[in-house]
Parts: structure tokens; sequence; C-alpha cells
């Protein structure tokens, strides 16, 4: 290790940071990286140190607290662990040296307040200063449940403080104390909070009713990614109607994220159609009860879709999930047929010809992803299998190949569904969804017939297949790269993965 060369250890050191979607690591962890780092040798402390990339995303956690209950569960705070906290993040802040800074803050207050925790509230509300003194750096910023007075010290900076934020996230935040041991003195978010107000702001996500109703109209014009959990009994939730009147507002959206809780049932305000015309990827996800957003799918009009990722939670009857994507599919039928080109199935049951259907409204699909899941699953009977079962009826739909007779010579007639399919990715198959034998037929025919003409689709030729990856919770029965080669299957440019035994990864899930 000591022979690598300091740029390329540097570049190992990045990529083990976690992503800007991921949990940010603690600025007390010296288990995470980069302060990991910094515990191997001379040489890798001073690297790390030199770099102010590893530095620019953590975690913040502090709390002031004086209930015996709280602290004999979490340990009990005082003023000089608070203190080496507040140096440990001078530190941080100190080795970004001038890069964007993504953060995310928890700052809790339990119990009474005594003259100790006083004293451990003025040692935090120094920290958020010296962190606040930081915020022309910031880009990305997910506050959790924020305790007052520190969260009307967050919510104080002014947005020509603030010239690079461009994503705030407000998760749903529940104590791991009980409601009994909640957090204190949530404060009440107005329009003029400056860190929803910043010039360059263009991504929020929502899971609390509080910070929605603070965010204005013209900074809905200017968001472009936005997220929002809808639920019409979770503490703080937001409930479907206050979801749609924000999508109304979101005119210039390229990413949404719905999540729907079981408990949704959206009664519209109006019948007028949400028109988002810069949309290009949708993810709805967690819906439990699917057949209670159809009103909303139906009212939305998606010119510019291009990535659908839909994911369920529960076992539902698949004919739910279908009325729902019909819905939005007939909705857009005009554009959405020519726009569309990725597709995934979270955890959906689809049946085979609930999914033949859908397949036949959206021809242009390039990339499909079908993942399964699997709940209290046993090897024998298969039983707590949640996915696309039966696949294997719909394999020879999405290619058919036949002979015409044409002025007495034979043509080969290809009609199959999904024609320009490029990329096939499932996992957690079993032998009755789909089995080796069965893949086998279908890239071979795949790759055989690319070019020709595709009588579905008037003037359309069938794509090649640029990558396959299955997943299979069987064992191994046929080989097939090795059955494909046999067979004199140009492979030329086709990368193909096969996974065979995945119990253990079904029994994870």
């Amino acid at each position: 290790m000591d022979d690598i060369p300091s740029d390329i250890l540097l570049n190992i050191f990045e990529e083990c940071l976690p992503a800007p979607d991921e949990p940010y690591p603690s600025v007390d962890s010296t288990l995470q990286p980069p302060l990991l780092f910094t515990a191997v040798n001379t040489r890798w402390r001073d690297l790390a140190y030199s770099s102010a990339t590893l530095w620019t995303r953590f975690h913040v956690d502090l709390e002031a607290n004086s209930d015996p209950i709280v602290y004999r569960r979490r340990g009990k705070p005082s003023w000089n662990r608070i203190n080496v906290t507040g140096k440990k993040i001078k530190q941080w802040l100190r080795r970004c040296a001038g890069a964007n800074i993504s953060l995310s803050l928890r700052i809790a207050r339990y119990g009474n307040v005594r003259r100790k925790v006083r004293e451990q509230e003025d040692l935090i509300m120094t920290i958020v200063d010296t962190i606040c003194g930081y915020s022309t750096q910031w880009e990305r910023v997910i506050v959790f449940k924020v305790a007052e007075p520190y969260q009307s010290r967050l919510f104080s900076i002014p947005p020509e403080k603030l010239p690079r934020l461009s994503r705030i996230a407000f998760p749903a935040y529940t104590s791991l104390d009980g409601p009994r041991y909640a957090d204190k003195g949530s404060a009440v978010m107005s329009q003029d909070c400056g860190m929803l107000r910043g010039p360059k702001l263009s991504a929020i996500a929502v899971q609390r009713l509080t910070p929605l109703e603070a965010v204005s109209r013209e900074t809905w014009k200017m968001v472009q990614e936005l997220e929002l959990l809808c639920s019409n009994s979770l503490p703080e939730s937001i409930p479907s109607k206050k979801a749609e009147l924000v999508l109304r507002q979101c005119s210039n959206l390229t990413r949404l994220s719905l999540r729907i809780a079981a408990d949704v049932s959206f009664q519209l305000e109006s019948r007028f159609p949400i028109v988002l015309p810069r949309l290009r990827y949708f993810n709805l996800f967690e819906a439990q009860a699917p057949f209670s957003i159809t009103p909303l799918l139906a009212i939305l009009q998606l010119p510019s879709l291009s990535e659908l990722v839909f994911q369920v939670k529960h076992m539902f009857d698949s004919t739910l999930y279908q009325t729902s994507l019909r819905a939005l599919f007939q909705a857009n039928e005009f554009t959405i047929c020519r726009s569309l080109t990725h597709l995934c199935f979270k955890y959906a049951n689809f049946s085979p010809g609930g999914l033949r259907y859908l397949f036949s409204l959206v021809p242009q699909i390039t990339h499909l992803t079908l993942l399964a899941r699997m709940i209290e699953f046993n090897s024998e009977t298969y039983q707590g299998y949640k996915g696309l079962k039966d696949f294997h009826h719909l394999i020879p739909k999405l290619v058919d190949v036949g002979d015409d007779m044409e002025f007495g010579t034979t043509t080969h007639r290809v009609t199959c569904l999904l024609p320009n399919l490029q990329l096939f990715h499932c996992r957690l198959c079993f032998d009755g969804e789909l089995t080796d034998s069965e893949l086998v037929e279908f890239i071979e025919k795949r790759l055989m017939y690319a070019g020709r003409s595709n009588s579905a689709i008037p003037g359309g030729v069938l794509s090649r297949l640029e990558s396959v990856y299955v997943g299979f919770v069987s064992p191994k029965v046929v080989g097939v790269e090795r059955v494909l080669l046999e067979r004199g299957v140009d492979m030329k440019g086709f990368c193909l993965e096969v996974e065979y035994g995945l119990e253990t990864l079904c029994q994870f899930l």
C-alpha cells in the first residue's frame, strides 16, 4: 500500500465516501470515512487532511438533555462532550477550504430547562453560529427535527448568504424514545425563511407539512426536483390535497418522487389537468394502496416523461396496479408512447396479461428493469415471493418470429413487444417465472433477428440487445452464455451477466 501514488490513493479515498443521497458520516465517528483513513498511518492521515473533497459531507448530531430516562438510554450528555464535538465540527469546516458543503443536522432538547442544560444550550448555540458562518459554502442541507432556538437561527440566514444552496430536505423524524421524549420547541416556519428562498435552490424533499407551507409560489416555480411524502395520519404529514396544490405550482419540474402511504385517498380539488411539461423522471413508490392514486394519475400530463419507476411495498391484487398505470398511460397516450424509454417495476406483482397490455402502450422502451422481493421466503414452496409471477408466459411476446411467403420466397416476420429494447435487467427470478432455457431463447432471437423490420410498428425495426442481467433464485441448470456460443450466436458487443442461487439475498430482503 505504501507504493500506491498519492493521487491514486486519494481517488480510492473519494470512492469510499457515501453518495450524496446516502447518510453522511458523523463528525464523531472514527469508524467511517474520512476519519477512518486518518487512523491507519501518518501518510494516510496527512493525505486525507490535505484533500478538501473528503470533508465536504458530514452529519451533526447535538442534544441538550436533562431527562434521566433519555440519557439512561443514550448516555448522559455533558458540557465537555458537546465542546469536543464543537471542536471537531470546526476542524471539518476548516478542512473544506472553500469547497461546497453538504450537511445534515439533528439538534434536540430533552427535559426541563435547568442551569446545567442552559450551559449546554449556550454551547450548542455557539456551535450552530459557527456552522451558519459557513453558509456561503452550503450546497445540500438536510434538516431533521431541530429544536428551538436553533431552528430559528438556521432559518434566519438571509438568502444572499446562501449563494450555492441547491437542495434542501426535511425528512420525517420520529424520536427513538417515543412521543413523550420528542424534541421540544418546533418552530413555525414562515415564507421569510431564507433557506427556502436561495437564489439557486432547485431541489426540495419534504416529508413534513410545516416546511411545505412555508415555501412561496415563486420558489415552487424555480424547483426542478421534488420529493413528497403523502399521508393523512402520520404526524405533521402532507395531506393529498396539499400535494395536489403543490404539483399545480411546479411548472418547471424535471424530476418527481411521490411517496404514497396506505391511508391516502386522493380527493381532487379540481379535475383540470396538472401539466408538467419538463418532467423527465417520475418515481412513484411506497404505493401501498394503488387504487387511491388513480384519480391523480388520470389528470397528470407528462409530455416529456422518459423514465418511470413504479415501486410498491405490500401485496395487492395486480389489477389495482394495472388500473393506476393504465390511467397514467391513457392520460398521456399521444406523448408517452414516444417519450418513455426507461421503465422500472420494483416488487409489483403484475399479471402477464396486464403487463403485456402496458408494454403495448409504450413501444419505445429501451431499458426495462424488473425487481422482485422476498418476504419470509420459503425455498421449497416459494411462499413470500413478490414479483412478476409467470413472467415466462410473456417472453414469447417479447420476440415473436414467423415466416411469410412472398413471390415464392420465405421471409422472416418479426412481431414483438418492446422492439427497441436494449437493456434488460431482471433480479430474483425463480423457475415459475423465468428459466435459463427460456432466457437463452429470448437472447438468441433478439440478437439473431436484430435489424429486421417489425410488422407491429410500420417502418420499425428490431433493435439489438446490448446488455442483459438476470439473477436466479434457483441453482444453475443451463450455462446461458455457453449455449448461445454453441448455437453460433454473435455475442460481439453484447454484455451478459447471469447469477444463480440468490436465496441468501431473498432471505435478507
